[in-house]
């Protein structure tokens, strides 16, 4: 016999074999085999699960000023920092740079160009501006001002908690002492995504 007839009559024996099985097994258990095989190829051609975007580079943007709020750690008191409706922009870039200029609600222009020492002073307490690199770990962002209107900042790391929902971005300051009044403070700032 040759080693291809050999092979033929192993192929026939098996099928045979495995055509009793199935026959000893029943209609249903067929069914409930032939059901699984169909079930498995369905769920092998569905897409991976898209996992969540990560917080990094959810972050990375145009971004406008939707509030800052100071709020009192030990009373929950909350005040507008820069008025009502303070104008400001955030950008983030994918490499990790980012600036940010926050003005207030009702800035008042000088009497003329050339501005008395008391106009500065007002248009000062009235904007924020602050410019250098980050990093986010969790929903933490930390930020290395290499500018800063507050020259206390520049050159220092400042974190604050960070969370995005949809089209929302808040920062939720670390506690602080305020130096208006020496109250422990957190600073809440909301921006809403331009681009």
């Amino acid at each position: 016999m040759s080693v291809l007839s050999c092979s033929k009559m192993h192929f026939i024996g098996a099928f045979a074999r495995a055509s009793r099985a199935f026959n000893l097994l029943g209609e249903d258990a067929m069914k409930r085999t032939l059901i699984s095989v169909i079930a498995l190829a369905f769920l092998l051609t569905l897409p991976p699960h898209a996992p969540a975007q990560d917080l990094a580079s959810q972050v990375v943007g145009v971004w406008k000023l939707s509030s800052q709020l100071r709020k009192e750690v030990a009373t929950g008191a909350t005040l507008n920092s820069y008025g009502e409706k303070p104008i400001g922009n955030l950008i983030a870039t994918r490499g990790g740079h980012s600036t940010f200029v926050i003005v207030g609600t009702d800035r008042k222009a000088p009497a003329s160009p050339n501005l008395t020492d008391a106009e500065r002073i007002e248009l000062f307490k009235t904007l924020a501006f602050g410019s250098g690199t980050y990093k986010i770990e969790g929903n933490k962002i930390s930020t290395h001002y290499d500018t800063s209107w507050h020259q206390l900042w520049t050159g220092r790391d400042l974190s604050s908690q960070v969370e995005i929902k949809g089209n929302t971005l808040t920062f939720t300051s670390e506690p602080f002492k305020a130096s208006i009044d020496g109250k422990e403070i957190v600073v809440v700032t909301t921006w809403e995504r331009v681009e």
